[in-house]
Formats: structure tokens, sequence, C-alpha cells
């Protein structure tokens, strides 16, 4: 009967750890907002994300693999939650594959190789690309760097799918050269090393994109992405096109495709997307319906479960990191309203995100009698509901019998 009541009481609380999580989440922001002179945005992660991040390191690594790995996640994330985005970015440079020195492989005037044998290739491959004895190699803490960007991925917009899909190119291209074009003739292994080459630049493109941003170099971050787009894409095209009219594999080919296609997403601006913004209002214990969700020009009205979702036009202004640009970062404040009066707005600095990411936000507000009830005895009066609620589940399922809940 123990066992019964103890899963039962687990269960509920993990049910209820989000609201208790995002009321902690949101008065510890204010705080630490308030006390600190700290002027870019504030990338946050959330207890429950914490201890899926702490699962994750126990159950990927073990011995010394896990002592390194917590160190690599202590360096990044503060006891706050708090994410170094520069420390994060330099680690997503390091233990990622590195990009050869492009002169080393071909002439990228005249597309005259600059290889003279398949050891001289595979000596390249292997000091640079982290490939030994056809196989990748570490590997494991480029998992967890990948893993941590993921949960930051919505305020990250356009940058994390670059960075995802980027990621995802590498991989394929490095498997597709031990798989398939090793056994072909140096001349087009060459060609095709060049092009997944140029993609493993993009854990480098991620890192020089995000450390300028967050150091205040936000002319050198707008020059890294249009040097990127202008340049490294119409390489990369030029050389597929030139490929394609000398091999015909399958495989090859939808792979040439698939990174064609990434770059036809990069020209096509993806800065200038819509934010999506969503969450829900929870008010006394209950949602909170027909109240207005806003930001800027955009605004959603809470359904029956308080919940509301929409999304925002990039607006580069004066607030955007850098300022006026829609490369960067654009200020999102919410505000939750209802009958003229503004009950909750989004903290300053985790108000922010790259276009074409989201922002979910959690407002908890406390109205009338109850406006002066503090976070304590708010989470006492949830402990409490969940006590009543175990209680009567026992009883429903007649397991109760006046026996003690408690011995």
């Amino acid at each position: 009967m123990r066992k019964i009541f103890l899963s039962i009481f687990v269960a509920i609380l993990m049910l209820m750890m989000p609201i208790v999580s995002s009321t902690n989440h949101l008065n510890n922001n204010e705080k630490n907002i308030n006390e600190s002179n700290v002027k870019n945005p504030i990338f946050k992660i959330n207890q429950t994300q914490n201890i899926l991040l702490d699962n994750f390191i126990a159950i990927k690594f073990d011995g010394e693999e896990e002592v390194q790995a917590n160190t690599i996640k202590n360096n990044i994330i503060n006891s706050n939650l708090e994410i170094n985005m520069i420390e994060l970015a330099l680690a997503a440079n390091v233990y990622n594959p590195q990009p050869i020195d492009m002169n080393k492989l071909i002439d990228l005037d005249t597309f005259k190789i600059n290889v003279g044998s398949w050891d001289e290739l595979n000596q390249l491959i292997e000091d640079n690309w982290k490939v030994e004895n056809n196989q990748i190699i570490n590997e494991l803490f480029g998992d967890l760097i990948d893993y941590i960007v993921g949960l930051i991925k919505g305020r990250l917009g356009w940058v994390y799918i670059l960075f995802k899909d980027g990621i995802k190119l590498v991989e394929d291209g490095i498997d597709l050269f031990i798989e398939i074009i090793q056994p072909m003739i140096l001349q087009i292994a060459v060609y095709l090393v060049a092009v997944v080459n140029l993609i493993i630049a993009i854990p480098q493109l991620f890192k020089d994109m995000i450390t300028e941003l967050f150091s205040g170099d936000y002319e050198e971050f707008i020059d890294t992405i249009i040097d990127y787009k202008d340049e490294t894409a119409q390489t990369i095209t030029e050389i597929i096109n030139f490929v394609n009219d000398i091999i015909n594999n399958q495989k090859i080919s939808n792979y040439l495709y698939n990174v064609t296609d990434f770059i036809s997403w990069f020209d096509s601006n993806p800065w200038e997307d819509p934010i999506h913004i969503s969450g829900q209002v929870i008010q006394n214990f209950g949602f909170l319906s027909g109240a207005t969700v806003s930001c800027k020009n955009s605004e959603d009205i809470t359904d029956e479960n308080g919940e509301f979702s929409f999304t925002v036009q990039y607006q580069p202004s004066s607030d955007s990191i850098p300022a006026n640009k829609s490369y960067g970062l654009h200020k999102c404040i919410i505000s939750v309203s209802k009958d003229g009066e503004t009950l909750k707005q989004s903290k300053d600095l985790l108000s922010y995100a790259f276009s074409g990411g989201y922002i979910t936000w959690t407002f908890i507000v406390i109205k009338g009698k109850n406006k002066i009830l503090s976070l304590k005895n708010l989470i006492q009066r949830i402990f409490t509901n969940i006590f009543e609620l175990i209680q009567t589940i026992f009883q429903k399922i007649k397991l109760f019998n006046n026996t003690p809940l408690f011995r």
C-alpha cells in the first residue's frame, strides 16, 4: 500500500512541477535582473530541463567521462541555471569536427585539386574531421553540447536551425565519405570532401556569431553572417553544380540535394521569419480565460485552459540586438491583461528571441484577497491540494479503509 501511495504521490508531484518551477523561474529572474547590470539578454533553463540534462549525462557517460561531462556543463551553466552563451558557442566549436583549409583541397578559382594522393587526403581528414580508422571520434561531448543547445532552441530561432541542420549535414557527409566516396577516384572524392568540408564550418560560424553578439561586436556579428551567405554558400553551390555534371550516384545526389536545400533556406533570409509566442495564464489555481496576451502589435485571447498562441512579425527596432537589424535578437515583452488592467509581463532580459524562434511563458496571476499571498504560501496550498487529492483517490479505490496514511 505504501508503494501505491508513493507512486501516486510522485506522479502528482511530476504533474505539478511545471507550475512550481515556472513560479521559481520568474521570481529568481526578477531578483537576478534587478541586482545585476547585465545588458545582454539572459538565456536560462528551468529546473525540469536541468534534471533532464543531468539524467542525460548520467546515462550517456561513465567514470572519468561523466566527470568531464559535468565539468563542461558547469562551465556553461551556472548555479542560477543561466547559460553562458560564449562558453556554449566555444564548446560547440571545440567538440565538433574542424574544417580543412580549403586551399589544401582545391583551387576555388579553377576547381583544380591540390591533393596528390589518397594517403594525403585521408591524413587531412583524420587531422581535422576527427575520423580515424573509418570512424568518427570524440563525438561524445559533441552530443552533450548539441543537447544543451537544444534546450534553448526556441529563442535561438533561425540560428538553431542553422546549427542543427548544419551538424546533421556534417554527420551525413562524413558517413557518406566513409561508405561511398572513399572507393571512388581521387578527383571526384576531393570535390565531394570539399562540399562536406564547407558545411563543417557551421560550428565555427555558430561560435563566431554568438561570441561576437554577446561580447558586443555587433557589426562583426552581421559581417560573419553576410560573409557566410555571400561567399561560403556561393562556393558550395558552384562545387555542387560542377560535381553533378560528372557523377552518377543516388546517395550522393540525395546528399547534394539536401545541401542545396540548406543553402537555399539560408539564402531566403530566415532572420525575417515571425517569432511564435505561446504559453498559459494561471490564476489562483485555475486557468484565466478571456485575458488578452500581447506582444508588440500582435495578441491573442486565452481559451478555457488559459492558453494563448500567436505570432509576431520580426520588427527590428532600437531595442533589437544589434539595434535596428533583422539578423539579431528581437525584444518581445509579453503582457497579459484583462478588463483594462495589466496583470503580468515577461521579464525584460528573458524576452529576446531570434526570428523564426519561439518564446513560451507561463504566467501565474494572484488576484483579489489572495494578492498578498507569498510564494511560500502558494506552494504550501499546492501541496495541501495534492494531499487532499491523494486522500480522495484512496477513498475511491477503496484502499484507504480507515488505515492511517502515514505510520
